[in-house]
């Protein structure tokens, strides 16, 4: 039977502090292609910066594009855990 190293790296990857990094590196690789209908047409630096307990942190140049993140947190929410193939993000925060 086959497990993937995800399932099997996770759980020690939480006890020894890594919990997110797995996580946050397929965010990361996904982000492009789910922004980009939201991004495209600004061309400004919005990209997650971490994951923690169900929290994904949201780097943005300022209140006003923090607010249209905001707007679209549920369809942005929803791809990104359709790109993890599991509901891990809960709910997102922005910083600027």
């Amino acid at each position: 039977m086959f497990v993937s190293i995800k399932k099997i790296l996770a759980p020690i990857g939480a006890r020894i502090g890594f919990g997110g990094s797995i996580e946050i590196y397929a965010i990361k690789k996904a982000w492009p292609q789910i922004s980009k209908n939201f991004l495209e047409e600004a061309k400004v630096k919005v990209e997650p910066l971490y994951f923690k307990k169900g929290i994904l942190t949201i780097s943005c140049p300022d209140s006003v594009w923090a607010n249209e993140l905001k707007l679209r947190q549920n369809e942005i929410k929803e791809k990104l855990n359709e790109a993890l193939k599991e509901k891990r993000i809960e709910k997102l925060k922005y910083v600027y």
